[in-house]
């Protein structure tokens, strides 16, 4: 290995540096903030510009300088001033890499949020390119635009047509990492020059070369000089050499076609970021803020003579003409060769010239299959991870500095209940839950370990009992785990669940219809859901298991998301026990009576299009998430926000006044059991029906309103707008459904014997049935509208009315007719004291106090009225029922002074009396 020493300059302090070649030499950038113009390598002094945020990649097109950083933009600069900044794309996480196309129309784009774009720099329209799940390392565009090829930190390269957005290929070649910092490798690829025949990548310590078209595996370039993984691979202008670095920063350099070693180079610098050839001569940058340049690393005669330029004019000296003289007509030969397969020994009968494969045919709505995932988690790619963050507690996953090592800390959010927890994640566990009485954390597993499962109960007494845990089989892994009451249920690979107690006990194993994608639980109930895909669609499934003697399925049917492509990004239970789902559209459906109803729109809480809610759980009206800025998940420090919203059911028109009204309507019939709510809704509806003349409409929502008493309040309304016509309905209406409530209360009048009877049924009433299974949750307040008569079920009785009825007696139990029932009631005789005939003073009550209790019965009364005219009608009542109190107050005072006189005058009298009565 020869040890040649470059020409090095140190330019920036330690970091990330990236440079590009220009027309006025060389500019570099780097962690520092600072971007610096080289118009001298050697000597001179360089013009220094300072930004102000980190940059990470560089890209350069005729008087364009295109920078990605840590501000989450791609910004354009004005070569050589570095002026008149504009923003060309955004990201919700800093962009590590970007590629030109090579007519320079296109900019592709690589970020640490897993997305890859294409942006058209003409009109800023782009392409997004889905389907990594780890944080982009490099990007290559192809030199004839048809195809993109990326790599991750997932391990993955891919292949992409740029026209249709389909993934062509996708390779597992290189080690995976949660961070584009902490990556070993680069990754970087690139594609042969001016013909893009060949796809060179770095697996490990060899190079591949891939074959334009079917991808298919063409040679392997590979030397017992490289002894640790590639880094880097670079194509030379010429297209004869292929250089690429490894992770000890050794330089090899292969020829091409013969794929012999043509020079390694040792080197002791630290880790390179980026090579460049510019003719024979070599760049590199690396991590210590350094640039380096061997030169004449090439033979001179397979390049193009002239000095340095910049990589545009590089790009415009290969371009070839059909009106060029005989030698550049020879080497228009050879670009055709480079482009297609010449068969030198064809014979007469045969086709020597044969294009390349073309590629594959994939459908251009090809759908894959939503991967499982736990709900309230961050990717597993990420180094420092929330492995769940629910309304109990969250578990996460901290590594140390040197990256080695990893920790679980478990906190509950009720401290009370159980001191914070630290476990060794030695096990590399990755999926977790939490509730108030124990946590549940399992590993995925790979060829080598097996999946993990493992529990720690809080309130065990017994030091031995407090943990269990249970490896899988070799061929099945963990991908879901939830905690129900007292059991948890793991979904696998094998598309099964299994179900545990709290004590290390096997209950249940079973399995499901299709791919699992996500589980929750809540006390005995387990929600399931599941996808099925083709080419072209995509079906997500729900099942309802009651865990509890016998596993049952209580309810399932199909998961309707907003559209086609989306995805569920959470899926779960409420504290209360309610199904809710919230898919990548930022659509929030709620499952009641095995029908999902859209409930909220995440995005009208949305300021940027780059934030984005993480779902952490529900209440019984309202959604936790965290406000994610320029971001898909929250920051593990500083500690997150939790944010609040009420569940808004997003109907139309909601300009109108009545919108909101309806609104309300809707959300407290699908999601409330106050009546009281429900009849304060319902009677301001009908007031603006009223006011609108819109009779047939108030009449329709009195068909809604639960009981008499609102339709009285209804009926006084309409009297007092003099609307003659709708009170005469309104009036049949009530005495119809009096007449139904009496005769139901007649029919349930329950004798001494029938309530008994009643007690006896009630004690020995055995548990509801799967079929009649309803969550608790669940509100039925559907009311039918065909008829102007009110229907009622048959259980519903009138809590306000009392009807006697009369039974006859059997002659034989005649004489009991007379014998009470009731225990004897003995009367306490109270020794006579003149101080308890005066009462104690009342407290006065205050406006405030009194208007707060009695603003609801004002609003049924006057559901016209505003706030203001509310505080006004109820000071005048207020003001009334004082002096009423008053008065009672002082003819009771005065009726107790003229007692107590008439009772000294008979102790006086009784005194003379007895006086009288001694003498």
């Amino acid at each position: 290995m020869e040890d040649l020493k470059p020409v090095t300059r140190s330019i920036h302090a330690n970091g990330w540096v990236d440079f590009v070649i220009v027309d006025e030499g060389l500019i570099t950038v780097g962690e520092d903030e600072d971007v610096i113009i080289l118009k001298d390598f050697y000597e001179g002094e360089p013009e220094v510009h300072t930004l102000n945020y980190k940059i990470k990649a560089a890209s350069q097109y005729s008087n364009k300088l295109y920078l990605a950083g840590e501000n989450n933009c791609i910004n354009s600069y004005e070569i050589p001033s570095i002026t008149d900044s504009c923003v060309i794309s955004r990201f919700s996480t800093a962009p590590t890499c970007m590629d030109f196309s090579p007519d320079g129309s296109f900019l592709a784009i690589g970020a640490a949020d897993f997305t890859v774009k294409v942006v058209n720099l003409d009109t800023l329209s782009h392409k997004v390119f889905l389907g990594h799940t780890a944080p982009i390392l490099s990007i290559a565009y192809d030199v004839l635009e048809d195809y993109l090829a990326t790599s991750s930190c997932d391990g993955t390269f891919r292949v992409w047509n740029i026209s249709d957005k389909a993934c062509l290929q996708k390779w597992v070649k290189h080690e995976s990492c949660n961070d584009f910092d902490m990556s070993p490798v680069l990754a970087k690829m690139a594609w042969k020059p001016k013909s893009g025949e060949y796809l060179a990548i770095p697996v490990n310590r060899t190079i591949e070369l891939f074959v334009r078209g079917n991808f298919e595996i063409y040679d392997t370039l590979e030397h017992d000089l490289i002894e640790q993984n590639l880094s880097i691979v670079l194509w030379s202008s010429c297209g004869k050499y292929i250089a690429s670095c490894d992770t000890s920063t050794n330089i090899f350099i292969f020829s091409f076609p013969d794929t012999s070693l043509f020079k390694a180079i040792s080197m002791s610098k630290q880790k390179i970021c980026k090579m460049l050839f510019n003719q024979s001569d070599l760049f590199l940058s690396d991590t210590s803020g350094s640039l380096s340049l061997f030169q004449n690393i090439l033979s001179i005669s397979d390049q193009v003579d002239g000095e340095m330029f910049s990589e545009s004019k590089l790009n415009e000296s290969f371009e070839l003409s059909d009106d060029n003289e005989d030698d550049n007509a020879a080497i228009s030969l050879e670009k055709i060769k480079s482009k297609y397969t010449i068969n030198e020994d064809f014979d007469e009968n045969s086709v020597g010239l044969e294009t390349v494969q073309e590629p594959k045919v994939i459908y251009k709505e090809e759908l894959t299959p939503q991967q499982a995932f736990q709900p309230c988690s961050t990717p597993v790619s990420l180094r420092n991870r929330y492995l769940r963050y629910n309304l109990f507690g969250i578990v996460k996953c901290v590594s140390s500095n040197d990256g080695d090592t990893d920790s679980l800390h478990i906190e509950l959010h009720d401290s009370t209940r159980h001191h914070p927890l630290y476990i060794t994640n030695d096990q590399s566990f990755v999926l977790a839950d939490v509730s108030d009485d124990f946590v549940a954390v399992a590993s995925f597993g790979n060829e080598k370990t097996r999946s993990v499962i493992y529990c720690q109960h809080f309130g065990s007494i017994q030091l031995s009992n407090k943990n269990w845990s249970f490896t899988l089989p070799s061929n099945e892994r963990a991908l879901t785990l939830c905690i129900g009451g007292n059991w948890i249920a793991v979904g696998t690979s094998l598309n099964r669940l299994r179900i545990f107690s709290i004590f290390g006990l096997q209950l249940a194993m079973f399995n499901v219809p299709d791919n699992v994608v996500c589980t929750a639980a809540w006390k005995n109930m387990l929600y399931l859901c599941f996808t099925t895909t083709t080419y072209t669609s995509r079906t997500y499934k729900y099942q309802i298991y009651n865990i509890q003697n016998d596993v049952c399925i209580v309810s399932q049917g199909d998961v309707p998301l907003s559209d086609k492509l989306a995805t569920i990004s959470w899926a779960g239970f409420s504290n209360e026990g309610r199904i809710f789902i919230v898919d990548s559209n930022n659509n929030v459906l709620y499952l009641h009576r095995q029908i999902y109803h859209s409930v909220l729109d995440l995005s009208r809480h949305l300021t940027r299009s780059t934030d984005n809610h993480w779902v952490i759980g529900f209440t019984n009206t309202s959604i936790r998430t965290i406000m994610c800025r320029n971001s898909k998940y929250p920051t593990f420090l500083p500690v997150p926000i939790v944010s609040s919203y009420d569940l808004h059911v997003p109907l139309t028109d909601e300009k109108s006044e009545k919108y909101a009204l309806e609104e309300e309507f809707v959300r407290h019939r699908l999601l409330s059991g106050s009546t009281s709510e429900m009849s304060s809704v319902l009677i301001k509806l009908f007031a603006l029906a009223c006011r609108s003349d819109q009779d047939d409409r108030a009449f329709e929502v009195c068909s809604f309103m639960p009981n008499i008493e609102t339709l009285n309040l209804a009926l006084k309304y309409s009297v007092k707008l003099k609307k003659q016509a709708l009170s005469q309905r309104i009036s049949n209406s009530i005495e119809s459904k009096e007449n139904v409530l009496e005769a139901q209360s007649v029919s349930n009048s329950p004798s001494l014997f029938s309530q008994s009877q009643s007690q006896t049924d009630e004690a020995t009433k055995p548990e509801l049935s799967s079929e009649n299974f309803e969550t608790s949750s669940t509100l039925c307040l559907d009311t039918p509208l065909a008829s102007e008569s009110f229907s009622l079920p048959s259980s519903a009785i009138n809590p306000f009315r009392v009807v006697h009825t009369q039974t006859q007696n059997s002659v034989g139990s005649a004489i009991f007719d007379d014998l009470s029932l009731d225990t004897p009631k003995f009367k306490v005789k109270k020794k006579l004291s003149l101080n308890n005939d005066k009462p104690k003073p009342s407290k006065p009550v205050s406006f405030q106090t009194w208007f707060s209790e009695n603003k609801s019965s004002l609003q049924e009364e006057n559901p016209e009225m505003d706030n203001a005219d509310l505080i006004s009608v109820g000071m005048a009542k207020y003001k009334a029922i004082q002096q009423d109190s008053k008065n009672l107050k002082r003819n009771h005072e005065d009726s107790s002074s003229s007692n107590q006189k008439r009772s000294k005058l008979d102790i006086s009298t009784q005194m003379k009396l007895s006086k009288f009565t001694r003498t």
